[in-house]
């Protein structure tokens, strides 16, 4: 290969590797939003039926 089609390839594969490596990173945030989403409590999650914790906002039952 002449000097020429190594620049190139070079090039190409540099291009190659920062779109994937934008494609990552949109994937992650996407991932983290979507995670994000899912921890909010909502009505009827676990959380809900945990004496004492902040989603009922009630406390311990009292003997």
């Amino acid at each position: 290969m002449n000097e020429r089609t190594i620049w190139i390839v070079r090039i190409i594969g540099i291009a190659v590797i920062l779109i994937l490596l934008f494609l990552l990173m949109s994937l992650h945030s996407r991932l983290v939003r979507l995670n994000q989403e899912q921890q909010r409590p909502r009505a009827g999650s676990g959380a809900a039926l945990i004496p004492g914790c902040g989603a009922t906002g009630g406390e311990w039952p009292h003997a």
